[in-house]
């Protein structure tokens, strides 16, 4: 897919930190220093069957983590590995392309001894609430249908449906504000 997004263009639009926290987790921004972890996501099915639905290989995921530099390079707001404030690796986080011009869609996965425990929840609230700040005219999740966990908790927080591709099996949300 090519994204033909404009996020960087316009000097209103800010740069996400490179360091975020919540009360449990703290969010660093992704650099090659983090491929190896990136790799171990890359190849655990279990996670990858909410996300691609195919694992990688060491060299995809080199270049998966090369894209994702230069993303953060080019439009002031990337991936962020994810530990809790005791260092445990939980996941990544972060904002990705969208397809919808001028839009910022947000994402996380988390490895499966993390499911269950408040972090996605904890994750989409910070990820919105800082997209909310970049100066970006629309925030968007993109989750995969079946994926009824993910699902609650962007409508908990105020996403609504706005498409869906059935190739992938997946929903489009955008954010419309604090549900009601």
């Amino acid at each position: 897919m090519i994204f033909t997004d404009t996020m960087s263009s316009d000097p209103a639009k800010r740069e996400a930190p490179a360091q975020m926290r919540t009360k449990r987790l703290v969010c660093s921004r992704f650099t090659l220093d983090h491929v190896d972890a990136l790799g171990v996501m890359d190849r655990d099915m279990t996670v990858q069957q909410w996300l691609f639905g195919k694992t990688y290989t060491v060299q995809e995921t080199r270049e998966r983590a090369e894209r994702r530099i230069a993303f953060w390079n080019e439009h002031g707001a990337g991936d962020y590995i994810v530990h809790t404030l005791a260092g445990e690796f939980v996941g990544f986080a972060g904002f990705f392309p969208s397809p919808r011009p001028d839009a910022i869609a947000i994402g996380y996965a988390l490895m499966p001894d993390h499911w269950r425990k408040g972090y996605g929840s904890e994750l989409a609230r910070l990820l919105t609430d800082t997209a909310l700040t970049l100066g970006r005219a629309e925030i968007v999740a993109t989750v995969r249908a079946t994926n009824t966990a993910s699902r609650r908790i962007v409508e908990n927080l105020g996403y609504e449906i706005i498409g869906s591709d059935l190739e992938y099996d997946t929903l489009t949300y955008r954010f419309t504000g604090p549900a009601r």
